[in-house]
């Protein structure tokens, strides 16, 4: 049985900032920013340091003696380099700062943070374990202090990028997202010092927490993130963590109750992997339920949307194509409007080929050719909403006619269509939403994979279009060749036929007068004549 207090808060709350933090690395890495974005990669690392720091402190409290204690106390000492190095690594990163003097220093961190997991085995960091009124306590070894001492570099390191930044930054939410990130640091530093200078009740796994919730109110207030993703996503999660979670703490404490010696550390890493590997064909299921929970009339029109790109390939009509795309986008976004607008048959812009929500769309050409509106689109490529019409220079000065045609739309989103050669061959528009909320991360990743789907199926449908069209002309064409020859077949077979009538009589006729032969030479002559001169015409 363990000396330490067994309570179930003493035990759960690392598992719980565990959760928190990798919850929000997994939200992070999944849903914002670019996949090429070194910082968003690094951020979720920091996240993950603080799930793996806090985890950790869960094997440690959990251990039933002090030898076990410190194996797992100094995996903690290791483990509480880590976030304040990423977090540097992280303000070097985001800031922009990342000179050839930056890189060295990031490059001497990590094999500083080498040297110290080397060192951490032996009992120059900690000499070993004792128990308090507070569970398990370490008894510091001679090098501990001097070589923390290097997380305060790496702090006030991070804390000097990110001022920099702050002072050149012109967007006021990106200064308040700064000032979030860079007194959040600070609290699991005041916990650390607590821990290792008190007797205190553990303070350094709260500090993280506290670390992980502003970073939070950063990311979501200041729209970092999407808070309806974030709710979808990690509502999935949590129910997945639950269901790991409570039998491996049940596991562990019913172990160190029955059992002495406890649980092996590596057998926890074993239990978690065997876990998650038992419970994984529960996640798809479950995430399935969160979006019914999260989407419900909605669900149908996103699962349809999943299989447009399998549908569609059948379809080989653009008339079918658009209202198919029109009804599944204005049922999956719940928008009051959704017309696609495609080019027109001479050429000369772009007008509604099919829409919804909306009883009389304007006629003819909605959006020129030539216009600035269809030459920003095609340039750029990415989806424009109606308020950016009047802050970006080149579409402030749209035509009178364009404008009315848009307002009559009353479009709240441009989506341009484009083919692989970055053609602009159609136009998506979105009126608002019926919610009246605006259109959120989610919504636009949507649409962007969708669009580039019905830019290939209307390019495809385009060729095939052509190939019909150029397969009919050539049908015209060898019927007009059929009836020509059988035109000259019938013209040519009457002089021929004169020919052979009048060369058979004088064949015949051996004795025939001077006129009549005169005549039927005459009339070979010129039946030969004749065909001479068609075969000239052609």
């Amino acid at each position: 049985m363990s000396p330490v207090p067994d309570s179930f808060y003493y035990l759960l709350s690392p598992l719980f900032i565990a959760a928190v933090s990798l919850g929000l690395a997994i939200v992070v890495l999944v849903v914002h920013g670019s996949r090429r974005n070194s910082s968003r990669w690094i951020f979720c690392a920091l996240l993950l340091s603080v799930a793996l720091y806090s985890f950790l402190i869960f094997g440690l409290r959990s251990s039933p003696d002090v030898h076990r204690a410190l194996v797992w106390e100094r995996a903690v000492t290791v483990a509480s380099f880590i976030p304040y190095l990423l977090y540097y690594h992280f303000t070097v990163t985001y800031t922009g700062t990342s000179n050839k003097t930056q890189r060295r220093i990031v490059f001497a961190s990590y094999l500083y943070l080498a040297i110290v997991s080397a060192l951490v085995a032996t009992d120059l960091l900690i000499k070993g374990m004792y128990i308090g009124e507070q569970g398990y306590f370490p008894i510091l070894g001679p090098l501990v202090v001097p070589l923390t001492m290097v997380q305060l570099f790496w702090l006030g390191g991070g804390v000097y990028n990110f001022l920099k930044r702050y002072k050149v930054s012109r967007s006021s939410e990106e200064r308040k997202r700064i000032l979030y990130l860079t007194v959040a640091i600070f609290l699991p530093l005041a916990g650390a010092v607590s821990d290792a200078f008190t007797n205190l009740p553990p303070l350094a796994i709260w500090g993280n927490l506290m670390f992980c919730i502003i970073c939070t109110i950063a990311i979501v207030k200041y729209h970092l993130l999407d808070i309806h993703i974030i709710i979808r996503r990690g509502a999935a999660y949590l129910l997945v963590s639950a269901a790991i979670a409570t039998p491996y703490v049940a596991i562990i404490l019913i172990v160190n109750h029955f059992f002495v010696g406890g649980l092996p550390v590596w057998t926890h890493f074993a239990l978690l992997v065997f876990l998650a590997l038992v419970l994984q064909p529960f996640w798809i299921r479950i995430q399935q339920v969160v979006d019914r929970w999260f989407y419900r009339d909605r669900y149908d029109y996103l699962r349809a949307l999943e299989q447009f790109g399998h549908e569609t390939r059948s379809i080989a009509n653009p008339d079918e194509l658009s209202t198919t795309l029109v009804k599944l986008v204005s049922g999956a976004l719940r928008s009051t409007m959704t017309c696609l607008l495609l080019p027109s048959k001479d050429k000369s812009g772009l007008a509604v080929a099919s829409c919804v929500g909306l009883d009389n769309p304007p006629p003819g050409v909605v959006i020129r050719q030539q216009g600035r509106l269809v030459k920003w689109l095609k340039l750029h490529g990415r989806i424009l909403s109606s308020r950016e019409l009047d802050f970006i220079p080149e579409l402030r000065n749209l035509s009178e006619i364009e404008r009315h045609n848009l307002d009559s739309l009353g479009a709240e989103l441009y989506v341009p269509i484009r083919t692989r050669d970055n053609e602009l061959c159609g136009v998506l528009v979105l009126g608002e939403k019926l919610s009246q909320q605006p259109y959120f991360d989610d919504d636009r990743q949507l649409l962007t994979t969708l669009i580039n789907q019905m830019a290939m199926n209307l390019e495809n449908s385009s060729l095939y279009d052509s190939e019909r069209t150029m397969l009919k002309e050539v049908q015209t064409e060898a019927e007009q060749k059929t009836q020509f020859l059988h035109s000259v077949a019938h013209e040519l077979k009457t002089p021929l036929t004169a020919i052979v009538s009048s060369s058979e009589l004088l064949a015949e006729q051996r004795s025939i007068a001077d006129s009549l032969k005169e005549r039927l030479i005459n009339n070979i002559r010129w039946s030969a004549a004749s065909m001479y001169r068609r075969v000239v015409e052609l």
